[in-house]
């Protein structure tokens, strides 16, 4: 699989406690190679600043990522994108159709979406 992350705090279903600091948290691979750098958006990839990576970066191997956050209250969309150092860089899911059609589900890297509404729950979706 190209380069993937996802992120794993806040996950689906799961409910902020209360405004103020929160720590976005996911894992990214690539089979291509190392982890060069992951970004993270809080609104639905319009955009994006880079995430902190945890060392050490090994080929094909599943570093950690954090993203410091203050969360407001306001509904957000968060994103995670990993690049490596092959050069690829994690497409959209629009991207991936465009390039592979709609019948690639098995190698699905496409960015995903983590919809958070103004309650601090964490919207499940599809896909």
């Amino acid at each position: 699989m190209d380069a993937k992350s996802v992120i794993t705090y806040p996950s689906e279903r799961h409910r902020l406690s209360a405004k103020g600091p929160c720590e976005i948290r996911g894992l990214t691979s690539s089979s291509r190679g190392s982890i060069a750098r992951v970004e993270a958006s809080l609104d639905a990839g319009g955009t994006w600043r880079d995430a902190e990576l945890q060392e050490p970066r090994l080929p094909r191997a599943f570093p950690r990522s954090r993203f410091p956050w203050r969360w407001d209250g306001s509904e957000h969309v968060l994103q995670s994108r990993a690049f490596d150092d092959q050069g690829f860089q994690e497409p959209t899911v629009r991207d991936l159709i465009a390039a592979r059609g709609r019948n690639s589900a098995c190698h699905n890297n496409g960015i995903k979406s983590r919809p958070v509404n103004s309650d601090g729950w964490v919207v499940q979706t599809s896909g």
